[in-house]
């Protein structure tokens, strides 16, 4: 049996080793390889007990809980009519299997590791379990710790990576699946995994925001989300009680650094802006990535960095000697002048919220990619703050202005915001959608 002091030991040297390897940028290739053997070293000293034990615990019988149906994105663009009812053909992301987003990586699973089971039960799961914590397994981690720290991958961004080395093993889906999860819990993710009709393994996450467009089941009113994207014609699935003792970890969808992904593969983006070009290179496997997410909170998108790199050529369009004011409505002109609205649901046949790269990336955006990227300009080249004022039915924006008299404003944590609507064309700041006058905010973010 660990003890809870074992494992907080080994969750504060985890914790150490992806903090000190934070600052490793400059030195990462020639470090990567000690970090690895000290990572590999001390999870093979903590591991072989945890293992044994929850092995022992997943062959015991598992609980049924019924399977919950994807839900619908909350639809914003309900108040403004389409600019275009024509669309262009939208980018289909390129699915590469040797590279990660345009990164090379050499990472390997250990070679003496089960490649089939004859059952899907919970009996299989826990042999082949066992086997896997028999197995060096530790090498694998350590090398995935590393590079996803260097990337500055998240939890989803984590979960794309072991799915894209699992990927690569002769092994069948079902080891697949307890790899993913092997993977996942023993990066602290809280993760678990589901059998249906005792013919498939799926993993079950639960993430830290609302995820609309998977299938899920509630643990203790907690959801666990199955994170693919498919249908399954059954109503039920079996899983276990908890997960293994050093998974605390709640996976996290949100974005909190940029990604470091590939530099091989860039779109120019031409906006022409006052009689002038203006040229935005876009990070195509950046686009691929966001593409793989899954619909959530609107606040994942909202908040997610975007790399200030991308945006210098736009500072040129603001004039050092103009007002605040001034650099607020030209940024509203530009999303007024250089964007064609048009609903997701003609565009994409249904809800699809952007990250600020995807709506200069892609022809058309509706009302909260808008202001989610009107928000993101005014912060990253005003010495303003922009918020976004979610309203039932539509999404806006809001400026630190000094409102004046006649200008439309919320208040924001005891400040007030003036009113800024990158989807009306041609309003002003301060000047509101006529049928959201009447209308209170739901919150603002």
């Amino acid at each position: 049996m660990v003890s809870r002091a074992q494992e907080e030991e080994f969750e504060q040297f985890v914790d150490n080793i992806l903090h000190e390897i934070q600052n490793t940028d400059s030195t990462f290739h020639l470090n990567f390889h000690i970090f690895r053997d000290s990572i590999a070293k001390e999870f093979s000293n903590f591991r072989d007990s945890v293992n044994r034990e929850f092995a022992k615990f997943l062959e015991q019988s598992w609980e049924t809980f019924p399977i919950i149906p994807p839900t619908t994105p909350v639809r914003y663009n309900q108040v403004l009519f389409s600019r275009n009812q024509t669309t262009s053909k939208i980018y289909s992301p390129e699915t590469d299997e040797k590279n990660f987003f345009g990164i090379e990586i050499d990472i390997h699973l250990p070679e003496n590791i089960p490649t089939e089971t004859s059952e899907i039960s919970e009996k299989s799961v826990g042999q082949i379990w066992l086997a896997l914590g028999n197995s060096d397994f530790s090498t694998c981690l350590a090398e995935c710790l590393l590079l996803s720290s260097h990337l500055n991958l998240n939890t989803w961004g984590y979960y794309q990576l072991i799915c894209h080395i699992t990927r690569q093993q002769s092994v069948s889906p079902d080891i697949r699946i307890i790899m993913q999860c092997f993977l996942m819990n023993h990066r602290g993710y809280k993760c678990r995994m589901g059998i249906i009709n005792n013919r498939e393994l799926v993993l079950l996450l639960p993430f830290n925001t609302k995820v609309y467009s998977f299938y899920h089941i509630l643990i203790n009113d907690i959801p666990y989300y199955i994170p693919e994207k498919k249908e399954f014609a059954v109503n039920k699935l079996k899983t276990y009680s908890r997960e293994i003792k050093f998974a605390t970890q709640t996976p996290d969808l949100f974005l909190h650094a940029p990604l470091k992904l590939g530099q091989n593969k860039f779109n120019r983006k031409e906006f022409i802006f006052n009689k002038k070009k203006i040229i935005l290179p876009v990070n195509e496997h950046l686009i691929d990535f966001y593409a793989t997410y899954p619909a959530c909170d609107l606040r994942v998108y909202a908040s997610a960095p975007i790399d200030t790199a991308l945006l210098a050529p736009l500072r040129e369009m603001l004039r050092k000697d103009s007002s605040e004011y001034t650099h607020t409505y030209e940024i509203l002109r530009f999303m007024h002048t250089c964007f064609k609205h048009q609903s997701d649901s003609i565009v994409w046949g249904r809800e699809r919220y952007f990250f600020a790269e995807e709506s200069l990336y892609y022809p058309y955006l509706d009302c909260e990619d808008s202001a989610i990227l009107f928000r993101h300009l005014v912060n990253r080249l005003t010495g303003l703050k922009a918020i976004l004022v979610v309203y039932p039915e539509h999404v806006a924006a809001a400026v630190d202005l000094p409102c004046r008299g006649m200008e439309k404003c919320v208040i924001h944590h005891d400040k007030k915001y003036m009113i800024c609507e990158p989807s009306y064309i041609g309003a002003q700041p301060g000047k509101q959608i006529p049928s959201m006058e009447k209308t209170r905010e739901l919150f603002c973010y």
